[in-house]
């Protein structure tokens, strides 16, 4: 595994729609962002593509979906079939988007964001959509500030740059330039416990470092309980006048 021990966790498990909130979160979002067919949508670390599925199969949006993660290209790639001539992957960086300016009416970003540099990954998502464009974001939230030694722990299991308030995230797309920023909290949310769990596709039997990880995971959620939290953000990229 590499430095990134989490994500690797999550391509070895071939998980589909690996945040909170699963499947029904993301149908949501759709909901949220007005996606309709003919839409140009860009879904960052896409993971094994069933977002992407779903926006081509379901809304038949144009959609593209990107990931670091060469398994979870992979395995996204042999999702498509020739009929769905709207979807493609490509393996890229949410902190250099391959993409010209202005090109996607929507953005969704699934438990993504908080793995990047955010220097970076926030403004390509900027650069990226249209203006009036709008973006959906889905990420890890603390609900209270953390010391340093709890922070670390979190963020050394994880792999993740930094872990933040919501205060800090409305901080964060403010100052990127998004408006009408929105955020939700799992209560605000529709939930049906059974399709909000994300599904394990095992594509080879866990090692000890997988499973090392597993019970590391484990632990963080049952130390953090009520800290350690999401929030769903939804915000626009205001048309210019």
């Amino acid at each position: 595994m590499s430095n990134h021990r989490y994500l690797d966790f999550l391509a070895k498990l071939a998980v589909d729609h690996a945040h909170p909130g699963g499947h029904l979160l993301t149908e949501q979002l759709v909901h949220h962002l007005q996606i309709k067919a003919g839409d140009k949508v860009l879904d960052v670390g896409c993971g094994t593509g069933a977002t992407v599925m779903y926006l081509s199969d379901k809304v038949k949006a144009e959609v593209t979906g990107i990931d670091l993660h060469p398994l979870m290209v992979e395995r996204a790639k042999t999702r498509i079939t020739p009929k769905q001539r709207t979807a493609k992957i490509i393996q890229a960086s949410a902190e250099a988007l391959p993409f010209q300016s202005e090109r996607f009416d929507a953005v969704l970003s699934e438990s993504v964001t908080a793995f990047t540099n955010v220097t970076h990954s926030v403004p390509e998502y900027f650069r990226v959509l249209k203006n009036g464009g709008r973006l959906a974001a889905v990420e890890m939230t603390i609900e209270e500030p953390l010391d340093e030694q709890k922070k670390q722990l979190i963020e050394t299991v994880y792999g993740v740059k930094d872990v933040r308030t919501e205060k800090e995230w409305l901080s964060l797309w403010k100052q990127a330039g998004f408006t009408k920023i929105q955020a939700y909290r799992t209560n605000q949310l529709r939930q049906d416990e059974q399709d909000a769990q994300p599904s394990y596709h095992f594509t080879s039997k866990l090692d000890e470092e997988a499973l090392d990880v597993w019970l590391q995971h484990i632990q963080i959620l049952q130390t953090f309980q009520g800290i350690l939290t999401y929030r769903a953000f939804t915000m626009e990229k205001q048309a210019q006048s």
